[in-house]
């Protein structure tokens, strides 16, 4: 009996880990197209993965952001111990190191799963909280999706509710956010994974 809860449990164990979901889809090219109303007024957000160089043993993924196809920023992402860590962003203001690497998701994230990011200086700390699983529909299609809350303060803006809907294989397919006098809502319109 013994040895049949054994490999019953070991099944499990590696079916388990087998069909994990990867909320963190990223790849050389995968790019994401969302249509962003930003307090009423739409934009067209891309962004795409660009490159991805070898730093010692890690492996760095540039970004690109564009709204209405000019370029607005870039960031550095790392792919580490199952987590979308996010490294540098640049911009016309210059450029951010975060310090630490902020956490930006758990990849394989379940409902009750929690994580917090703290700036060395503490002035910037963001909280993070899987809270529930659903099916969203957007523009792209529909999803079933792991949704996000995330809480703190950031950049001298207290960020009051955001809320982001990951798809497996996908990643972000929708995002609300009110921080400070901006009300976002962002969708996904077309995408490109490979």
């Amino acid at each position: 009996m013994n040895a049949f809860l054994t490999i019953i449990f070991c099944f499990f164990v590696i079916t388990s880990s087998a069909f994990a979901a990867d909320y963190c889809a990223f790849g050389i090219g995968n790019n994401w197209v969302y249509s962003t109303a930003i307090n009423g007024r739409t934009v067209e957000f891309t962004q795409e993965v660009t490159t991805l160089e070898k730093q010692g043993k890690k492996q760095v993924y540039t970004m690109e952001s564009r709204m209405n196809r000019t370029l607005i920023n870039t960031f550095k992402w790392q792919l580490e111990n199952s987590s979308l860590i996010l490294l540098k962003k640049m911009n016309l203001r210059g450029e951010t190191a975060f310090s630490p690497p902020r956490k930006e998701m758990i990849c394989n994230a379940k409902v009750g799963d929690r994580w917090t990011w703290k700036s060395h200086n503490h002035t910037d700390y963001l909280n993070y909280e899987a809270i529930k699983e659903e099916k969203v529909s957007v523009p792209s299609g529909k999803f079933n999706a792991i949704v996000i809350k995330t809480s703190g303060f950031m950049d001298g803006t207290e960020i009051k509710e955001s809320f982001t809907w990951y798809a497996d294989k996908v990643g972000s397919v929708k995002e609300v956010v009110k921080a400070g006098s901006v009300d976002m809502i962002r969708k996904l319109t077309s995408y490109k994974v490979n």
